[in-house]
């Protein structure tokens, strides 16, 4: 009888930590933080071009980038990739209406990429 009950206690205790102990999540390092990170901000322009051709100018809340027409991005938010890449996701309200991200590289804090479309920009 003594043995039926130790049996039938590890049995339930066996069963209970196995359903009840926590599940291994993993963690989520990379999150979305509310406006631009600092190494990005600033007036940026493209080397060997007019200056009115590609510009790109990043505020604190703004991505403003000019090239053939304007593209602004508004309701600014960051993602940081690896120690020198960010993703940048804003809502863009001149053309598309719509959310859009743009892929930044940090090279250096006077030069930049903007990976999305391969082009490289410098502190004005």
């Amino acid at each position: 009888m003594n043995k039926l009950r130790n049996f039938v206690v590890l049995v339930t205790l066996t069963l209970g930590l196995s359903v009840l102990s926590p599940v291994s999540k993993t963690a989520q390092a990379a999150t979305w933080h509310k406006g631009t990170p600092k190494a990005l901000r600033g007036k940026w322009r493209v080397k060997h071009v007019p200056t009115s051709t590609e510009r790109l100018h990043i505020t604190k809340s703004h991505v403003y980038y000019f090239s053939v027409g304007p593209y602004y991005l508004k309701n600014v938010t960051y993602k940081k990739v690896n120690h020198n890449s960010y993703k940048v996701r804003g809502y863009e309200y001149t053309y598309r209406l719509q959310y859009d991200t743009m892929k930044f590289k940090v090279i250096n804090h006077n030069h930049i990429k903007l990976s999305t479309y391969s082009i490289a920009f410098y502190k004005k």
